[in-house]
């Protein structure tokens, strides 16, 4: 996609049109871009995450995962650095996407976004699940229809064996 600029003007009734493209980009990034330092942290862990593209100045949120929405501001370039912490509440093995959106350098809606993995780590501890003797219930109904099953194999073997005298 070529992005162009476009002026109009009137001039004594008549618009006037001029046209100018520049740099060829891709939909939907209006030529920006969001970069991160990792491709997978843990829930709590830290990523630097850099983006390009944006108005000078210009306000951009940050929304981590639908779960947290920050505000950081492009600085005289259009770029921004920032470190961002990936919630506690984010689940392990579920891709979280970083989306920037702000006003982009050519005046338009700026939206780009990054993934990151959410990987299981030390920083948040493991939730219980069921209850804490549910473990060793397994296993004893494990071992229960292990001596059942014995039992019926010992009963036919008995029964075949007499059937056979």
């Amino acid at each position: 996609m070529i992005v162009a600029s476009v002026t109009l003007g009137v001039s004594g009734g008549a618009a006037l049109a001029s046209s100018s493209s520049s740099k060829s980009c891709g939909y939907p990034t209006a030529c920006g871009g969001l970069t991160t330092n990792s491709g997978s942290e843990p829930p709590g862990g830290t990523v630097t995450l850099s983006g390009h593209g944006y108005a000078p100045g210009t306000s951009v949120k940050l929304n981590v995962c639908g779960i947290e929405t920050l505000t950081v501001t492009a600085n005289s370039s259009g770029n921004f650095t920032t470190s961002i912490t990936i919630p506690n509440s984010a689940v392990p093995g579920v891709t979280c996407v970083v989306t920037a959106s702000g006003k982009g350098a050519n005046g338009q809606k700026l939206t780009t976004s990054v993934s990151v993995i959410v990987t299981s780590g030390s920083t948040v501890p493991a939730s219980p699940t069921g209850e804490p003797w549910a473990s060793q219930l397994y296993w004893v109904l494990a071992a229960g229809i292990g001596l059942i099953g014995a039992a019926l194999f010992e009963i036919g073997r008995r029964r075949r064996f007499r059937s056979n005298s």
